[in-house]
């Protein structure tokens, strides 16, 4: 596993390497300070797996950072971090590209955890958003469960293959060409895959995923 923290506060970053560092002893973790930093370190190292990054850097909106690692590298799994956790803040994060959302201001054992669920493939928002924001959804009214695996759901390996990417922000163009599998197969997997989480949009998707504690680290028939 090898992540990247963009961070402008170096007190923060080294709290999160170490939080990090528990959470995963086998562990790779690149550090910057900046927008500027970070496209560096996605150019040294194109096998990056998760960027952690602040949304609110000096020299870029998280927003544009965000565009710009994706466009560097598809396959990264992008989560936001922010000493802001209103509903607006999160859903432009999320619309960004955003696979998850951390609050800074969340206790060193509620951020440790969220970066557990994180690196185990699942989606982590803050648990007040997910209650508030889902009576706009089309999706049932229940806590996050513990874990929820695709296979529950009823999807095949290849419906939760085409979600996971869906939810990292991915172009069907992008997950046809990774999975190998034309742009009609991606389309009707996204589709039977979105009617599962009772959803109609990547958003709604995610916010629904964290809700049940889906986590896409279980293999699926």
């Amino acid at each position: 596993m090898k992540v990247l923290l963009v961070d402008d506060q170096p007190l923060f970053r080294e709290g999160i390497a170490f939080l990090l560092g528990n959470a995963l002893p086998v562990i790779e973790i690149l550090q910057a300070g900046s927008a500027e930093q970070a496209m560096q370190r996605i150019g040294e190292r194109d096998d990056l797996d998760l960027a952690l990054v602040d949304w609110n850097l000096p020299d870029a909106s998280g927003g544009e950072l965000i565009a710009r690692l994706r466009s560097r590298c598809s396959r990264l799994t992008i989560v936001a971090l922010s000493s802001s956790d209103d509903a607006v803040t999160i859903l432009a994060a999320l619309e960004a590209g955003a696979m998850g959302f951390i609050a800074k201001q969340a206790s060193a054992a509620a951020v440790a955890d969220a970066i557990r669920h994180v690196i185990a493939k699942g989606i982590y928002l803050p648990t007040g958003f997910i209650s508030n924001f889902g009576d706009a959804l089309p999706v049932d009214r229940r806590e996050p469960a513990t874990r929820t695996s695709p296979c529950a759901l009823g999807l095949t390996r290849r419906q939760t293959a085409v979600l996971y990417r869906v939810l990292q922000g991915k172009a069907l163009a992008t997950i046809a060409q990774e999975l190998s599998i034309s742009g009609g197969s991606v389309r009707s997997s996204m589709t039977t895959a979105l009617r599962a989480l009772n959803a109609t949009t990547r958003t709604q998707a995610i916010v629904a995923a964290a809700r049940l504690g889906l986590a896409f680290d279980r293999a699926c028939a």
